[in-house]
């Protein structure tokens, strides 16, 4: 069982909106300012889906993995811990101009 994100907020100021994408085809366009309700499972490792946010910059990639939510921002060459997460955890996505953030539910 992994996490689920029940909404993305974009509070960059890079742009007019970011597009998410979850791997399955499933896309989501955030406007500047904005929340959008998705209620998204996180991709697991095996299932090679990535989770990836495109904030005018580098892209960021995130996965599920062994308990851990796992982040890349090189494409998926590298990956690293980001945090410890329990399956079936809720959280909201929070979009910033440093990265991204979590808040669980």
């Amino acid at each position: 069982m992994t996490i689920h994100f029940i909404w993305i907020q974009n509070s960059s100021t890079r742009g007019s909106n970011v597009l998410i994408e979850k791997g399955d085809g499933r896309q989501a366009r955030v406007r500047n300012g904005e929340t959008d309700g998705v209620n998204w499972e996180v991709p697991r490792w095996t299932s090679g889906q990535r989770l990836i946010v495109n904030n005018n910059g580098p892209r960021i990639w995130f996965v599920d993995r062994d308990n851990a939510l796992l982040v890349s921002t090189d494409e998926g060459n590298s990956w690293h811990h980001y945090m410890a997460i329990r399956g079936g955890d809720r959280y909201g996505m929070m979009i910033r101009d440093d990265g991204v953030a979590f808040q669980k539910l």
